[in-house]
């Protein structure tokens, strides 16, 4: 009996510890993806400061400017899919508003927007 308690514990520990391995991998790949994704992001910011740049004839640091102005514009279009709703903390809340709603699926209507 002892032996038959001895091997299904084994058995348990070796399962939790492949388990916690599969979990370890799967977090280091997200970490790779969003650095990859960070990457290319920095990539794509620095081609379009030089495309502006050389575009218009200004400085690197102007193009820039430039670009970072217009990164800024599309994020605010964006934010028009964001719940309107506010956290108990005051902040906006940073979920996306539910299709025809101005709530995402949290505040669905409970919380009116200031």
């Amino acid at each position: 009996m002892k032996i038959v308690r001895l091997l299904l514990t084994m058995m348990l520990a070796t399962g939790l510890t492949l388990s916690a391995q599969g979990k370890a991998e799967k977090t280091k790949e997200a970490v790779k993806e969003a650095g990859a994704e960070a990457k290319g992001k920095a990539k794509a910011a620095k081609k379009a400061t030089e495309a502006v740049a050389e575009e218009k004839g200004v400085s690197k640091k102007e193009a820039a400017k430039e670009v970072k102005e217009a990164t800024k514009g599309a994020k605010a279009a964006t934010s028009a899919d964001q719940c309107t709703a506010m956290t108990q903390d005051g902040d906006r809340c940073k979920r996306k508003a539910s299709a025809g709603s101005k709530f995402c699926w949290q505040h669905g209507g409970k919380k009116k927007a200031s």
